[in-house]
């Protein structure tokens, strides 16, 4: 068997083992070598105290690297976001990145193909082929831009909304264009008027007469403070004659739209601007009562009124009318013909606010429910507004009647 020398009790003594661990087991030093002794343990211990605090050191500057290599990683992250605030991810094939949201500070301003008017103006393909004449694009307040591009006195612009609107009624994309504009036509901050809903430039609306500009405004004003559901104003204009058997000749409407994007007019004349008249929306006529009206309305156009059933809980639906308060109660409801045969039927019953009433019957699947005649409603306004959008300021209205 393998002889070692240990220590033990301070002595240095010959010991028979295994092997150098089982030696180490026997001594008095078992984490120091076979043939330690004191003295060698002593100065090795001494030497490795020594070498601690140089290790302690070099791990304090390990450390201290990485902290700092961190900062500066965080440094540079800031920086790039805040870069990102400012410049844009666009690459562009002129000028310089840039960014930002912004509006034009006036009507018919042209959106250009590039940085100069030797560019040409941007062409609405769409519009162009329906109309078999080239139309181009103009912008005016109405329309949210987000800048992409700068060169010299010119930016780059993509239009991402136009009166407050990015989508279509399906919930997709509008497919907006890009184009350059002089800086000159940038307005960086909302007006006054635009930060209370207002976006129609009355000022330089040539179809507003200059005698009327400052009651029409305080008028629009009016409409965004007193209707709760107006809340913006891209467009207006003076009427003439009759409207929906009214003589409203002199009076003025401004189109409203509420927090769904549902379009509406609120009418008003000078009178009412300097009389203070509010131009809140009258209140919609009681519920039970326009449904007891609908529901005796049937039974009376009726053939055979002791038939009639009607379905009250499943069948009835109902929804008041921005701008004008009408009610609209669709309802559900059988009865039977000459035949004998029960039949379904749809009764559409508008009431307006005063108590004015009218009925439409129809038998099922050959009118529309409520919900698709609020979407037909909303795609009439889409196409007014599509038109609208494009330079056509004398689309057709909505078709809402006024209060």
């Amino acid at each position: 068997m393998p002889k070692f020398f240990i220590t033990r009790q301070g002595k240095s003594i010959e010991v028979e083992a295994s092997d150098e661990a089982a030696a180490r087991a026997m001594s008095d030093f078992p984490d120091g070598k076979p043939n330690d002794t004191p003295e060698t343990v002593k100065a090795r211990q001494e030497s490795e105290r020594k070498r601690k605090p140089s290790f302690i050191i070099f791990l304090a500057i390990v450390f201290g690297l990485i902290a700092l290599l961190s900062s500066q990683q965080n440094k540079v992250s800031k920086d790039s976001a805040n870069s990102g605030s400012t410049k844009s991810a666009h690459q562009c094939v002129i000028g310089t990145p840039t960014s930002g949201h912004m509006l034009v500070n006036k009507d018919d301003v042209p959106l250009m193909n590039g940085p100069g008017l030797e560019t040409g103006q941007v062409l609405n393909e769409m519009v162009s082929e329906g109309m078999g004449a080239k139309i181009y694009v103009n912008l005016s307040p109405s329309y949210d831009l987000e800048a992409i591009c700068q060169s010299g006195d010119w930016l780059q612009l993509k239009i991402i909304a136009v009166e407050g609107r990015s989508k279509d009624v399906s919930g997709k994309p509008l497919p907006f264009k890009t184009g350059w504009v002089e800086q000159k036509f940038i307005s960086r901050e909302l007006t006054d008027d635009q930060q209370r809903g207002l976006y129609w430039n009355i000022a330089d609306d040539k179809d507003v007469a200059p005698q009327d500009k400052d009651w029409v405004r305080k008028g629009a004003l009016r409409a965004l403070s007193d209707d709760k559901q107006c809340k913006r104003i891209d467009y207006g204009r003076k009427v003439t004659g009759l409207v929906l058997g009214i003589d409203r000749t002199g009076q003025y409407y401004v189109t409203c739209q509420n927090e769904e994007v549902l379009a509406f007019n609120v009418f008003f004349s000078k009178a009412d601007v300097v009389s203070n008249k509010s131009l809140a929306p009258p209140t919609p006529y009681d519920e039970s009562a326009s449904r007891k009206m609908c529901e005796a309305a049937i039974k009376s156009k009726a053939n055979y009124p002791s038939t009639v059933n009607i379905h009250s809980v499943m069948g009835y639906a109902t929804k008041t009318f921005p701008g004008n308060s009408r009610r609209l109660i669709v309802q559900d409801f059988s009865a039977k013909n000459g035949y004998g045969l029960e039949l379904t039927y749809k009764a559409e019953c508008w009431t307006n606010p005063d108590g004015q009433f009218e009925i439409e019957i129809h038998e099922e699947g050959r009118s529309p429910s409520a919900d698709l005649a609020s979407q037909l409603l909303r795609q009439h306004e889409d196409n007014r507004r599509d038109l609208y959008s494009k330079g056509f300021r004398d689309a057709p209205l909505p078709g809402q009647f006024p209060h």
